[in-house]
């Protein structure tokens, strides 16, 4: 999205200086404690981040300090690229900023419309990985992991098989915050999230939760329905 033709754009290293600014200003607030950054490694348009310079943007961090990296990908441009699985047509007609305020007489010809143009891209499961492990072999500092991770499983093998330092987890914690403490004590292996993705729509409106992929759960309302 960075169009400028000075200093501030162009090549990576022009365009990453605003990022470099940041760091090194902020590892002088902070000395020692730790500073990390996410970053895409893949965005679905045309003009968007590629795994190659993320490469380049992801040693650019190492060399100016950051402690650590986690490698994602999409931006809200590119729909669900950046979250996979289902996706929740019914909230998006409801709450979606660009959809909520079509005339009433349009808004039942949405849904089926979103229906035939959208799909969600596969796999479900472990998208970044393959991003990440090759960030990994090119940076000496840790290599987070987000992104449709759910089993106990998928998380020793990331680990233990050296695929990548850390894991995180994001609507995994949404639906069950305590799910860390149940994979501690082997009262759970896998998580809940059933990919319905009706929380990220519901955040443009409401406070963030888990709908568990039911229309009648965005619509009550009593924000302490959770799941």
């Amino acid at each position: 999205m960075n169009k400028r033709t000075d200093h501030w754009g162009g090549s990576t290293e022009n365009r990453f200086r605003i990022i470099k600014e940041i760091l090194q200003q902020s590892r002088a607030v902070v000395g020692d404690y730790p500073i990390l950054a996410k970053i895409n490694a893949y965005e679905k348009s045309a003009d968007g981040m590629r795994l190659e310079e993320a490469i380049v943007i992801a040693k650019y961090l190492e060399k100016y300090g950051c402690d650590a990296i986690e490698v994602s990908n999409g931006i809200i441009e590119d729909v669900f690229w950046f979250s996979r699985g289902n996706f929740p047509f019914d909230i998006i007609v409801e709450d979606n900023f660009r959809l909520k305020n079509i005339p009433g007489f349009l808004r039942p010809l949405i849904k089926p419309v979103l229906e035939k143009q959208l799909q969600s891209p596969q796999p479900y499961s472990l998208f970044n990985l393959n991003s990440a492990k090759q960030i990994r072999k090119a940076v000496n500092i840790p290599v987070i992991v987000v992104g449709g991770i759910r089993k106990l499983s998928e998380i020793r093998d990331i680990i233990e098989n050296d695929r990548c330092d850390f894991v995180s987890m994001a609507k995994p914690l949404i639906i069950e915050p305590n799910l860390v403490q149940k994979f501690k004590t082997g009262a759970q292996d896998e998580s809940k999230c059933t990919n319905c993705n009706y929380c990220v729509i519901g955040i443009e409106a409401r406070p963030l939760k888990c709908y568990y992929g039911r229309t009648n759960n965005f619509r009550r309302s009593s924000e302490k329905d959770h799941f």
